[in-house]
């Protein structure tokens, strides 16, 4: 995932679950890699502090990297060589996605809730793999569950 750093975005969501995503990143049959890329607002220091989280939980395991420095050449070549774009957002707070808008463009299949421009998008198991809404207030927690049942049946 590469875009701008903000805390509804939740880029840590997927390690939110240490036991789950130490799993997925185990999985020898199906072994990922995770590349972030960001830049949290020099002020936002929630974002700060989720960036560098994701440096140092990096440091441990070799199919993790965080990308600093992120510009536009970075952004571009991120996005063509993107397998699975993977977006966060906290419904319904994302504007519109241009991030994950580029990376299909460029063939990565997006990973997301609901949101942005995913509504005009997305259909599931056929461009993009979306968990679905579920109520505001329980939307953390289902939204984290439904990744990881997404990521290891469907993915």
């Amino acid at each position: 995932m590469g875009r701008r750093f903000a805390g509804y975005k939740r880029a840590d969501l997927i390690t939110r679950d240490t036991e789950r995503f130490n799993a997925l990143l185990s999985n020898k049959i199906y072994p990922i890699q995770i590349i972030w890329a960001g830049k949290p607002y020099p002020l936002d220091y929630p974002a700060i502090s989720d960036f560098n989280n994701l440096v140092n939980l990096s440091k441990n395991h070799d199919n993790l990297a965080v990308c600093i420095g992120y510009e536009l050449t970075l952004s571009k070549r991120l996005k063509q060589a993107a397998d699975v774009w993977l977006n966060n957002p906290r419904v319904p707070r994302e504007a519109s996605g241009t991030s994950g808008m580029t990376a299909a463009m460029n063939g990565a299949v997006n990973f997301s809730t609901f949101d942005g421009w995913i509504c005009e998008f997305a259909q599931h198991g056929q461009n993009s793999f979306i968990v679905p809404p579920v109520d505001y207030a329980a939307m953390h927690t289902h939204e984290q569950d439904e990744y990881y049942q997404l990521l290891y049946n469907k993915s």
